[in-house]
């Protein structure tokens, strides 16, 4: 098949999504399809397909949403990106287009495409929530409704975050419309994306990781080592963390906490944390190999985070919270514990367990080992193929 992957960010920008949209993109060729990926981002290259950069207009509007180094895909169709990707579908014969979030509104509208089949994997809660998060004043939120203008005024600012929310509403309708098939990362974002009642076809397809991260013997860490890799956001936990550390050092546990990402607003770091900065995949990879404990400990309902995924290959025992699709991934006292969003004596009680037990944490590594075979290239492209053929096969009717 000749496929198009439409997608906001791309490596080297760091991210769940962006790896994988990557991993999807190497796959997809390694199985005989035509790849390109449009996107973004600057630098991205492979030799096993080709990127195409779009300058987004985001870059080029001075909003106080957008961020200078991550020009962020706007909640409608970008003039500039449509045009750009319009030039680039009828230079090629595209069988179908695979859309990310809200990169894919661009892509609405049957003059940009024609009549090629437009899927689009929901990687978060931005079909129905303009700060993509569901999360308002701190607590789990159960709209959409009325109070999205508010709180998307107050995430992105006065006049631009109405408008945001309002946009995002009305381009709602359209997708639903106009997507030929949904693809949500897990059940809950499923859900609560309002997938059932949207009168499009929608399958639940996870993230994946390559076959090939996954070690056949756990190796046993040599240290008491606690690693969190994402960004550090309130909404990630990792305020949470930083209490769950400190009240640990307070008992007397001897323990390192490692940390690598892009620091968002969780002020200064603690004494004694290592932060590491912007990790490559395989410098994450390493850290996670070396790690006795994979904290994941968001208070969003974070949809799929590849992080865990990866800390499962290497037989790694996760402490992460029970919402959104984390559930899906981690089973509670089996494959790691998990504990209610934003208690920090929870996830200090959780690490301290697993520290001072290594049997009951390799017990788990090794039943996250099994499990995460469902979450591989070779379990989960196979999906996607298919949705892309039923898609075809539904546009030539």
């Amino acid at each position: 098949m000749r496929v198009l992957l439409a997608t906001q960010f791309f490596p080297p920008v760091a991210g769940g999504e962006e790896r994988h949209v990557y991993n999807l993109a190497t796959a997809l060729a390694s199985r005989g399809n035509e790849v390109t990926v449009a996107t973004s981002s600057q630098g991205g290259s492979s030799s096993d397909f080709e990127v195409v950069c779009l300058e987004p207009s985001a870059s080029l509007l001075h909003f106080k949403y957008v961020d200078v180094k991550r020009p962020h895909a706007l909640p409608i169709s970008d003039p500039l990106v449509s045009r750009r990707l319009k030039t680039l579908i009828m230079a090629n014969k595209f069988e179908v287009i695979h859309g990310h979030n809200w990169f894919a509104n661009s892509l609405l509208s049957r003059s940009v495409r024609g009549k090629i089949p437009l899927v689009e994997t929901l990687h978060d809660y931005s079909h129905v929530c303009a700060t993509k998060r569901l999360v308002k004043n701190g607590v789990l939120c159960e709209g959409p409704g009325l109070a999205c203008i508010s709180c998307s005024s107050i995430h992105y600012g006065g006049v631009v975050g109405s408008g945001v929310a309002m946009l995002n509403a009305f381009e709602r309708f359209k997708r639903n419309a106009r997507v030929s098939h949904f693809i949500a990362v897990s059940r809950y974002v499923a859900t609560r994306n309002r997938l059932s009642s949207s009168g499009v076809p929608f399958s639940v397809i996870p993230n994946f990781i390559p076959d090939s991260l996954i070690v056949k013997t756990r190796i046993e860490p040599d240290s008491r080592t606690v690693f969190y890799a994402g960004d550090l956001s309130i909404d990630k936990g990792v305020k949470v963390l930083f209490s769950a550390y400190e009240k640990l050092r307070a008992a007397g546990v001897d323990l390192e906490l490692r940390l690598a990402g892009r620091i968002v607003d969780v002020g200064s770091i603690p004494e004694g944390v290592t932060y590491l900065g912007e990790l490559t995949s395989d410098a994450t990879q390493k850290e996670i190999s070396n790690a006795t404990v994979v904290a994941a400990p968001s208070i969003y309902p974070d949809p799929c985070p590849t992080v865990v995924l990866e800390a499962m290959a290497k037989g790694r025992a996760i402490v992460s919270t029970s919402v959104g699709g984390i559930t899906d991934m981690v089973e509670d006292g089996i494959t790691g514990i998990l504990t209610k969003p934003n208690r920090a004596s929870e996830t200090a009680d959780a690490i301290a367990k697993l520290l001072f037990d290594p049997g009951l944490a390799k017990n788990m590594g090794e039943k996250a080992l099994s499990k995460v075979m469902s979450f591989t290239t070779s379990a989960v492209v196979d999906k996607i193929e298919d949705t892309y053929r039923n898609a075809i096969a539904n546009s030539l009717r």
